[in-house]
């Protein structure tokens, strides 16, 4: 079982919304969290996403600090989920 997902909502085959409904679909995924990272800033993206069930929407970083950045704030919380 995973301990994070990080979803992309533009896939190749299917949206990224249809692969969170699917995970939530699953009990026993209820207790992972799914981040979402997507270059869309829509406010109805975000919404939907919370709606479904996304522990945390982020904008994807357009350069090596902001990912950076971003790997200290999913490592912190993975840290979190440890303790």
């Amino acid at each position: 079982m995973p301990r994070l997902v990080l979803l992309d909502l533009n896939l190749p085959r299917v949206d990224g919304f249809a692969v969170l409904r699917s995970i939530r679909a699953r009990e026993q995924w209820a207790h992972v969290p799914v981040i979402i990272l997507s270059s869309s800033c829509w406010e109805r993206d975000i919404r939907e996403c919370r709606e479904l069930g996304a522990t945390m929407y982020k904008q994807k970083p357009i350069d090596l600090t902001g990912l950076m950045d971003l790997g200290k704030e999913l490592n912190a919380m993975l840290a979190a989920q440890m303790a």
